[in-house]
C-alpha cells in the first residue's frame, strides 16, 4: 500500500458561501486525517489534510472528489476537488464551469485548474469576485491579507509602584480574541482596559489600533515556530525576545508586539505607557535594551509582515529562527561581559532624555546626559553584576528584584532632578518599587539551555 500526506488550503475569497454537498473515493482512500470542510464561509480560507492510501495498481479511474455547492444567490454553482494519480504522481485538480450563476468566469482563466501536489507541504486554490467586472477568476496565491485590531491594558500589582502591561488582539479571520500576556497576565486589581496608545513621544492617542496580527504572533514567539491558532501567549517562551528583568520586563514585551502596529516602520509603532514605564524605560528603553535587538525585531517584522498563507508562514519563518536565537545569545553574552555597557547606556540616556522632552535642543540634551551620565553608569554596573549572579542561579529572584528594584528608585530619582517633566516624580523612602517582579523571573538555567549558554 501507498501512503503519502499533505495539505490543501481552499481560499473563498467571494461574497458567497461554500457547502459541501458530496465526497466520494475510488481506490484511494481521500482525507484519512478528517473530511474536507462542511462549509467555508464568503471572505475566508479552510483546510483539510489528504492521507493518499492507494490499495492497488492504479489505473485511470482511481481517484477521489469533494464537491462544493457555490451559493449566488438566485441559482447555485458545483465547484469540485477531485484527485488523482497521474503519470505516477499524485495530484489534486479542480473542475470550474464557465459560469457560476449568473455570473461568468475570467474568460482567460482555465475550467480546468491544476493545483498540484505537495508530499508534507501545502497547495493552495483560490477563487476570488471582481466586484468592478463581475465576474469569477481563479486569482493568485496568497490572496488573503490578515488584519486585526489590537487593545492595551495594565493593571496594578499590589506590591507598590508598577503596573503590569498586556495587550489583546482580535484577528479579523477569527472568532476568539488573542491575549498576550507578557509574563503576567491579563487581569488585576485596578485593571486599566482599553488603555490608550502613545507615540514615541508620549502622545495620547486612540485606545484601538489596526495591526498585522501575523507580525504579531511572531514576535511574541520570537524564536519559536508560531501556532496560528492560539488564543493566549502565556508561556515562558512567549517572551518577545526580553530575559525577564536583565534587558527588560513586561513594558518592553508589551511593546515589542505593538510594532505589530506599524509594519512600515515598526520602531514607530504604538506603545502602551503606564505612568511606571516612565521609570522601567530608564534602564530597559522602549522595547529592550540589548543591542543588537532592534535587528532581530526587524527581521522578524520583515518576513512576517509579507504572509498570507498561514500554512506555508512556518516554512518561511523556520530559517530565520536560528538566526534570531543566535542574536539573542550573542547579546546576552555581550551585555553580561560587560562590553560596549557606556556606549549603550549614553545612547540610552539621551533617549530617555528626549523622551522626556522632545522640545529640548541637542545642546540642552547633552547638558541634560552630563549630569547623570555618572549615577547611570554606576547603577548600570551593579546590575550587570546582579544579572550575571541571577544567570548563574547564585541569588534569589526575590534578592535580585529588590537590589534591581531599589537601583531603579535611585535611577528615577536622579532623572526627576532634571526637570525634563511633570511626569517624572521622586520616589520617597517609604514608597516601594516594583518594576521588576520575582514572580515573572524565569528559570535562566532553562533559559541557558535553550540558548546554547555554558
Amino acid at each position: 500500500m501507498t501512503t503519502e500526506g499533505g495539505n490543501l488550503r481552499i481560499y473563498n475569497n467571494t461574497p458567497y458561501n461554500w457547502t459541501l454537498v458530496d465526497q466520494h473515493s475510488y481506490q484511494v482512500e481521500w482525507g484519512t486525517h478528517g473530511s474536507f470542510p462542511t462549509s467555508i464561509p464568503a471572505k475566508s480560507s479552510c483546510g483539510t489534510h489528504i492521507e493518499w492510501s492507494v490499495f492497488w495498481v492504479v489505473e485511470s479511474d482511481d481517484g477521489a472528489h469533494a464537491t462544493y455547492r457555490v451559493d449566488t444567490g438566485s441559482s447555485c454553482y458545483f465547484i469540485s476537488f477531485r484527485g488523482d494519480k497521474d503519470t505516477g504522481k499524485f495530484n489534486i485538480w479542480v473542475d470550474l464551469h464557465k459560469q457560476i450563476g449568473n455570473i461568468p468566469m475570467d474568460p482567460s482563466t482555465t475550467t480546468v485548474s491544476n493545483v498540484g501536489w505537495s508530499h508534507d507541504g501545502t497547495v493552495s486554490f483560490s477563487l476570488y469576485y471582481n466586484d468592478e467586472k463581475r465576474l469569477f477568476t481563479v486569482s493568485p496565491l496568497n490572496p488573503v491579507v490578515y488584519t486585526g485590531k489590537m487593545e492595551v491594558g495594565y493593571y496594578s500589582l499590589d506590591i507598590g509602584i508598577f503596573e503590569h502591561t498586556y495587550c489583546i488582539m482580535k484577528q479579523d479571520d477569527q472568532t476568539n480574541k488573542v491575549n498576550f500576556h507578557c509574563s503576567g497576565g491579563i487581569n488585576g486589581t485596578g485593571n486599566v482596559f482599553p488603555a490608550y496608545f502613545y507615540d514615541q513621544n508620549a502622545e495620547k492617542k486612540g485606545k484601538e489600533a489596526p495591526c498585522n496580527p501575523l507580525v504579531a504572533r511572531v514576535l511574541a514567539a520570537w524564536d519559536e515556530n508560531v501556532e496560528w491558532t492560539r488564543t493566549d501567549y502565556n508561556r515562558s517562551t512567549d517572551y518577545a525576545g526580553i530575559h525577564y528583568g536583565i534587558d527588560g520586563v513586561c513594558h518592553q514585551i508589551c511593546n515589542t508586539i505593538l510594532c505589530s502596529t506599524n509594519t512600515e516602520h515598526p520602531f514607530s509603532g504604538y506603545v502602551n505607557w503606564p505612568d511606571s514605564f516612565d521609570i522601567s524605560r530608564f534602564f530597559y528603553a522602549i522595547r529592550g535594551n540589548a543591542s543588537r535587538r532592534d535587528t532581530a525585531i526587524q527581521k522578524l517584522v520583515d518576513v512576517a509582515k509579507n504572509l498570507t498563507i498561514i500554512d506555508d508562514s512556518k516554512r518561511a519563518l523556520f530559517p530565520i529562527l536560528a538566526e534570531i536565537r543566535s542574536i539573542a545569545r550573542q547579546d546576552l553574552e555581550s551585555y553580561l561581559s560587560g562590553e560596549s555597557l557606556q556606549a549603550n547606556r549614553v545612547a540610552l540616556i539621551r533617549q530617555n532624555i528626549m523622551s522626556a522632552n522632545n522640545k529640548l535642543t541637542k545642546e540642552e540634551v547633552e547638558a541634560a546626559a552630563s549630569k547623570i551620565v555618572d549615577l547611570d553608569m554606576k547603577l548600570a554596573k551593579d546590575k550587570v553584576t546582579l544579572d550575571n549572579q541571577l544567570m548563574n542561579d547564585s541569588i534569589k529572584k526575590e534578592q535580585y528584584a529588590n537590589e534591581v528594584n531599589s537601583r531603579l528608585i535611585k535611577l528615577n530619582n536622579g532623572y526627576s532632578e532634571l526637570s525634563l517633566n511633570s511626569s517624572i516624580k521622586p520616589i520617597g523612602d517609604k514608597q516601594s518599587l516594583h518594576v521588576v517582579n520575582p514572580n515573572f523571573i524565569p528559570d535562566y538555567r532553562e533559559v541557558k539551555s535553550r540558548l546554547g549558554m555554558k
